[in-house]
């Protein structure tokens, strides 16, 4: 039964950095050993390829993706929104978002439909100190969360279930990550090729690939190739038997 969501910003990688290219993020430098890309492979390998898969630029693009009206949505119960993300989202005030103000990137949790959701689970990376300053407004999270009888609780460990994770809906937030160019880049065809996507986010010129504080409109959605990956043991093993059934008739 699919039951949970699973909505990823990559800026949640910027901890995962082996040296930091970017500012420090608040008061601590952003590195850690492993590095970005394998980071990303372990978490890639926590889910399902055979899911939806939304890849917006800005994070507030992913309510465009998600079922309005009677459309059928891709979890069969209400279960839990796993919101892997260096910031929680929630900033500003929730009737702010409810009385026909447009969602940013701030504050576009608020703007979530609780049908998608009866636990809010804000995943932060796990050496950041995000979780416990400039959120003075935690307070009134979870009271506007017990008043639509929600939880929101807070997180570093990776605690989904593959076999229940019904969506996947990933943000590039090229304004807040401090990878790289070639690891974006890597990072990108990595996601494009887990899901095969048939859309990633592209910079639109040579500037947009140095991430600045005005590259969100550097980037746009645009198609892309999968690349063909090589065949693994088991399915060659299959190649392998069809081709020799086809010769035998």
């Amino acid at each position: 039964m699919k039951t949970q969501v699973i909505d990823l910003d990559l800026d949640y990688f910027n901890y995962f950095q082996r040296k930091p290219i970017g500012p420090k993020v608040w008061g601590r430098s952003n590195r850690h050993p492993n590095g970005v890309i394998p980071a990303v492979k372990l978490f890639l390998a926590t889910l399902p390829r055979d899911v939806p898969c939304h890849f917006v630029v800005e994070h507030h693009h992913v309510l465009d993706c998600l079922p309005k009206g009677k459309t059928r949505r891709p979890i069969d119960r209400i279960g839990t929104w796993f919101h892997v993300d260096e910031h929680h989202d929630f900033y500003a005030d929730p009737s702010e978002v409810k009385s026909g103000i447009d969602p940013d990137c701030g504050n576009y949790c608020w703007a979530v439909p609780t049908t998608m959701y009866k636990r809010f689970i804000w995943v932060t990376p796990p050496w950041s100190k995000m979780k416990n300053v400039h959120h003075g407004n935690r307070v009134q999270i979870r009271s506007w969360m017990k008043r639509h009888q929600r939880t929101f609780e807070v997180q570093s460990k990776w605690t989904w279930q593959k076999s229940r994770v019904g969506l996947v809906l990933v943000c590039l937030s090229p304004d807040f990550i401090y990878f790289r160019a070639e690891e974006v880049d890597e990072v990108i065809r990595m996601i494009g090729d887990h899901f095969n996507l048939k859309k990633v986010p592209v910079p639109r010129d040579r500037e947009g690939r140095y991430y600045s504080r005005s590259s969100v409109s550097s980037w746009s959605l645009a198609r892309r190739i999968p690349t063909i990956r090589p065949l693994r043991k088991s399915e060659k093993k299959k190649a392998v038997k069809k081709k020799a059934a086809k010769t035998r008739r």
